[in-house]
């Protein structure tokens, strides 16, 4: 996991949330939606073992400043 946490760290991470952004307002107007869309990250987990590259990804996430946690649901829970 280490290096899958280095890389992590290789993303600008300015860069990729303006593109999230633009792709998201782009998203609301071609879609015409009433609410911004939520960004989800999938990964795979098998049943009954906890995936390790979620973890990296949420304290990457937190350690760069972006708020993350995981899914809610019912979905409107979320919002």
């Amino acid at each position: 996991m280490k290096a899958y946490s280095r890389q992590l760290d290789t993303i600008d991470i300015a860069d990729f949330m303006n593109r999230l952004s633009d792709n998201i307002e782009r998203l609301v107007i071609q879609m015409d939606l009433r609410h911004k869309p939520l960004v989800v990250f999938i990964v795979h987990e098998a049943f009954g073992k906890e995936c390790s590259e979620r973890g990296a990804i949420l304290n990457w996430l937190h350690k760069v400043g972006v708020g993350a946690d995981e899914l809610y649901y019912p979905i409107e829970d979320n919002y």
